[in-house]
């Protein structure tokens, strides 16, 4: 059993919460806010029998062996090391990071620490995307010489899906 905790209880933290019900082998065990109210507050929706006092604390505990890090962008990255430093496997909501050069300070940490580190991207095990990456490995399609995507969907909430210019 894997025990996980939930770094930052936010919006996009109560999908994973719900998720990871689902994904046998694992227990969500603890989370850490910012905002001890907040933190309690979700634990009870969750039936998690942890909350942390600090990101720290929860970094130091025996009883969470991965994080699922679901705090506002800037702050992945020293996240994310206080935790793989801390020997935690890291899961961590996209961007990654915020640069390429913080993407392989990462990377790095969590060799040298021997833990796992992702991106929560999730389109990356579609069977869609699985397929394609064996036709391209095949050469089914030819050689890949530029690739342009994008990502998107519509927002629940109409005002965050305006086009800002």
């Amino acid at each position: 059993m894997v025990n996980w905790g939930i770094v930052g209880p936010g919006n996009i933290a109560n999908k994973f919460a719900k998720s990871i019900k689902n994904v046998e082998g694992a227990c969500l065990y603890g989370v850490a806010s910012r905002n001890r109210e907040k933190g309690e507050e979700f634990a009870k929706n969750y039936d998690i029998p942890m909350v942390f006092n600090s990101y720290e604390e929860m970094a130091q505990s025996k009883e969470i062996q991965a994080v699922y890090i679901a705090t506002p962008h800037p702050f992945h990255l020293p996240c994310a090391e206080l935790f793989l430093k801390n020997k935690k496997h890291v899961l961590c909501e996209k961007p990654l990071c915020v640069n390429e050069q913080q993407a392989k300070q990462l990377k790095e940490c969590a060799k040298e620490n021997n833990v796992f580190l992702m991106e929560a991207m999730w389109m990356r095990f579609l069977p869609a995307i699985k397929e394609a990456v064996k036709m391209v490995q095949k050469g089914v399609i030819g050689d890949v010489l530029s690739l342009q995507a994008d990502f998107c969907y519509r927002s629940q909430n109409p005002e965050l899906s305006k086009v800002y210019k």
